[in-house]
């Protein structure tokens, strides 16, 4: 949590270009509302990073695989379908 943290703290101060579209890509993955203008806040970006961290270890699970997503999205439609 610190080295997140820490992170964060550094993304926030940080106005480059790359920055810029990090912060913009945690603020949609974070599920937060953001007012237009406004720098997202510490605990917005910190719920991002988490949700990033999370999305790249699945990534490491299925060794990157676009069959192996595939097919795990084909499952979860096939259950969602079920329970409809």
């Amino acid at each position: 949590v610190s080295m997140a943290s820490s992170v964060v703290w550094s993304l926030q101060r940080n106005t480059s270009v790359e920055a810029e579209e990090l912060k913009v890509v945690l603020v949609k993955l974070s599920g937060k509302s953001q007012k237009h203008g406004k720098p997202p806040t510490a605990g917005t970006l910190l719920s991002g990073l988490f949700v990033l961290i999370r999305i790249i270890d699945f990534l490491d699970l299925v060794n990157d695989d676009p069959k192996k997503i595939k097919k795990i999205r084909a499952t979860i439609k096939k259950l969602l379908q079920s329970t409809a």
